[in-house]
């Protein structure tokens, strides 16, 4: 599926509220959370903060916050301000991949508008729900919704939007093979949008451009109008086409051979569209690295991103990429001999080829309509032409001719003048734009990053300070390794006159999304302890749960993130264990295995058929050590031949550094995961905790 659909969707979608001036992030959240102020003003605010901040540079926070608004508008008695939310909960759902919830939030404003008597436009979200289908390969259903925006646009003469619908019907013409009549879309937009001077409109057509280009094989020129969106999209801070233009320009350069630059802009884009959530472009990004490493007949690292492909196609039903990942680990798979994986994945080539094939034909008989019709009228223009070009006068011919023949020569000296001022002028244009764009770039980076430092000092302070836990286990270690700035794992400590608690947590996701889940989990592993007064360590972690599901319920939709984590009381020499879904490893003194106790298969968060934490018990000596841990460590890819490092290769490394102080543990720790991973990234947070009794 083309990747400028996305390009198109992301354009429509913020061209309505990127020509409006930002306030200050910070401004904006103070005035949503002044409960006191009017119902317009905390709405102006919040849908400021998602159009101008989230929507298209973290898509996790953006359908949190989206559910937010949509619960605060349910509140009120404004009919537009319902819509407005629930086209924003659309937009947040497709830059995160998930379109059917989408075309569900967009659909449900379009319903209450229809149900009211209010004559509000639905233009715009006709056309956002067009371009859905289109990505989604539902050609009809999206010309239908285009050519209904078209016409509610035209009765408003709201000439910004008919360009949009002009340039999605375009775009789809433009798949259909129908050239000719997606030129006329392009030209009609261009000219209703020319006016606008807006650098997400920029990056827009010119990604179509490059595009089309792409489809004639032309390549060279392909890359460099990329470049060209690139540029705009950076200047207007559109993360989302960021992260699909990457993968444009690295899929083109691999076609031309140059592999070292694609692999540069292919990591790019994967890294963009991992950090902003966006999982088609992820999807997209893992299956050109997937070729990248195969080309290099690296097999380990192209199985593993065909394999991210894969998955994300699966759960997001994005066809093209779910074809081309199963038909290459399927080829993958039988190479090492693993027979029944590959006559699996051979199973799912088909079927999903086969779908690809069905919405192809549909395609190929809507593309012969639009063809026959098109031909048709061009035919009936073709001979009003030649009629009038038949009654036109033979003397005005013999004049014209005449009459270019005397002024040609001064016109070829007076154009080449023209055309060197021109030049010079657009060339002093161009350098003064490039500069002030790389200014204004540097300045947006410093911010966030100066908003992530300052978050991750946020994050910090929830963590118990080292000498709190020096003081009550003295004989211990914190291995704490963040994947980014902020990090979703935690570590967290309680002390009562009954017992010492201590736990490792994995929250969902890393970054930014991960440390907003894991300041929840923390927040909500303390209630249960100091609030509730719960001993038992299946107790905390039921109530826990129960906090946390509470917490993330937000409408009518529940948000599926949560924690896994491994928690551990002491009192004298009785150990008490509960885990959701990781482990406690014990290592007697004196000891050559790792005792472990399992935990219980299900997460702290959203689960169907829930099952109480069981609380397991068991006595130990001065001398043994235990260890807790998050699956940072296991499952981080190193070594020869860049596979994980696994569960037992950890309980070896263990046991053969027991003589070893708590401290040298830790360094010895630290020093093997940096040699496994050696260049290779690091690819979630890593927390391991020891203790020695």
């Amino acid at each position: 599926m083309p990747l400028r659909k996305v390009f198109f969707l992301l354009f429509i979608l913020s061209i309505s509220h990127s020509i409006v001036a930002q306030k200050e992030k910070a401004v904006l959240w103070s005035e949503w959370k002044n409960t006191n102020s009017e119902d317009s003003v905390r709405f102006a605010s919040m849908e400021s903060l998602l159009w101008d901040y989230y929507l298209f540079t973290n898509a996790d926070s953006a359908i949190l916050m989206a559910k937010v608004f949509v619960s605060f508008t349910d509140r009120t008695n404004s009919l537009s301000y319902k819509v407005d939310a629930r086209n924003a909960l659309g937009t947040a759902y497709y830059v995160k991949g998930s379109y059917t919830k989408s075309l569900n939030a967009y659909k449900h404003a379009v319903v209450l508008i229809e149900n009211s008597n209010e004559d509000l436009e639905t233009g715009g979200i006709l056309c956002n729900m067009g371009t859905i289908y289109d990505v989604i390969g539902d050609i009809p259903n999206a010309i239908k919704h285009y050519e209904m925006a078209l016409e509610d646009q035209e009765k408003r003469k709201d000439t910004v939007n008919m360009a949009n619908s002009l340039f999605g019907l375009g775009n789809i013409q433009r798949d259909l093979q129908n050239e000719d009549l997606a030129i006329e879309y392009y030209t009609r937009a261009f000219k209703l949008a020319s006016s606008q001077k807006d650098k997400r409109v920029m990056g827009s057509v010119m990604g179509s451009i490059a595009k089309a280009y792409e489809k004639r094989a032309e390549l060279d020129s392909a890359i460099y109008y990329s470049k060209k969106a690139l540029t705009y999209s950076d200047e207007a801070n559109d993360e989302s086409n960021v992260a699909m233009i990457m993968t444009n320009i690295g899929r083109c350069l691999l076609k031309t051979g140059k592999n070292n630059e694609a692999l540069k802009y292919l990591r790019d884009g994967l890294s963009t569209a991992k950090r902003i959530g966006d999982s088609r472009n992820t999807a997209v990004a893992h299956q050109m690295l997937g070729d990248y490493f195969f080309t290099l007949q690296q097999i380990d690292s192209s199985r593993f991103h065909y394999e991210q492909s894969r998955d994300i196609s699966r759960k997001t039903g994005i066809v093209l990429e779910l074809v081309e990942s199963t038909k290459a680990l399927a080829s993958i798979y039988y190479n090492n001999k693993e027979y029944k994986l590959s006559a699996e994945m051979y199973e799912e080539f088909i079927a999903s080829r086969d779908s690809l094939l069905n919405v192809e034909n549909q395609n190929q008989a809507i593309r012969t309509k639009y063809k026959y019709e098109y031909e048709k009228d061009l035919a009936e223009e073709r001979s009003s032409a030649q009629l009038r070009e038949a009654r036109a006068s033979l003397i005005f011919y013999i004049l014209l001719i005449v009459f270019v023949l005397s002024v040609v020569f001064g016109l070829i000296i007076f154009g080449r003048f023209r055309i060197t001022k021109k030049q010079k002028t657009i060339i002093e244009d161009q350098k003064k734009v490039v500069d002030s764009a790389f200014k204004e770039l540097d300045d947006k980076n410093r911010e966030i990053l100066d908003s992530i430092s300052y978050a991750k000092r946020i994050q910090a302070a929830i963590l118990p300070r080292k000498e709190l836990i020096e003081r009550y286990l003295p004989e211990s270690f914190v291995l704490y390794k963040p994947k980014d700035i902020v990090a979703g794992d935690f570590y967290w400590l309680h002390y009562s006159s009954k017992s010492i608690k201590i736990a490792a947590a994995d929250c969902t996701g890393h970054g930014v999304p991960g440390a907003m889940v894991s300041v929840v989990c923390n927040n909500r592993l303390n209630q249960a302890v100091k609030d509730f007064g719960l001993e038992e360590p299946g107790d905390i972690l039921n109530k826990t749960r129960d906090l946390v599901v509470e917490e993330f319920q937000v409408g009518s939709d529940d948000v599926q993130d949560g924690m896994d984590i491994a928690l551990v009381t002491i009192s004298g020499t009785t150990l008490k264990f509960a885990g959701a879904n990781n482990p406690l490893w014990i290592i007697r003194s004196g000891s050559a295995e790792v005792e472990e106790i399992k935990g219980h298969k299900q997460p702290i968060g959203q689960y169907s058929n829930p099952t109480p934490f069981p609380t397991h018990q068991v006595e130990v000596n001065k001398g043994d050590s235990f260890y807790i841990f998050s699956d940072g460590f296991v499952d981080q890819f190193g070594g020869e031949k860049g596979k994980k490092f696994r569960s037992g290769k950890l309980k070896a490394l263990l046991l053969s550094i027991q003589a070893e102080t708590m401290t040298r543990q830790k360094e010895l720790l630290d020093e093997a995961f940096e040699a496994w991973r050696g260049t290779q990234e690091q690819l979630d947070d890593v927390c391991l905790l020891g203790v020695r009794l």
